[in-house]
């Protein structure tokens, strides 16, 4: 158990897995959840805890990257919701941002 983790955000951390496959990065895993379900607190804690280890270089760049990750993910939501489709006609759920990751230098415990 990590805390400050809920059981729906373990749950649906866990459908969308199962569902879509393993997640590919942070941006990633904010377009497919949740957001009110897993919002920041709780991706702050998986990210400190070294659970989200395999999406980024390292757990600084993690945090650095999870505003942005989450304001791309909100937006899938909100275009998903509305039913919108991007400019070569597919849904907005079917092709995540590009985004280019940068490394941040670890920071100390």
């Amino acid at each position: 158990a990590v805390r400050g983790v809920g059981r729906g955000a373990v749950e649906e951390l866990l459908a969308q897995r199962e569902k879509h496959g393993p997640y590919t990065s942070i941006e990633d895993l904010c377009r497919r959840l949740d957001l009110q379900k897993v919002n920041r607190r709780v991706l702050e804690a998986l990210i400190r805890s070294g659970s989200l280890d395999a999406l980024g270089a390292n757990r600084a760049t993690l945090m650095q990257r999870l505003p942005i990750a989450m304001q791309l993910g909100d937006q899938n939501s909100k275009a998903h919701e509305a039913g919108q489709n991007d400019m070569f006609g597919l849904v907005a759920d079917e092709r995540a941002p590009v985004v280019v990751p940068l490394r941040t230098p670890e920071l100390p415990d």
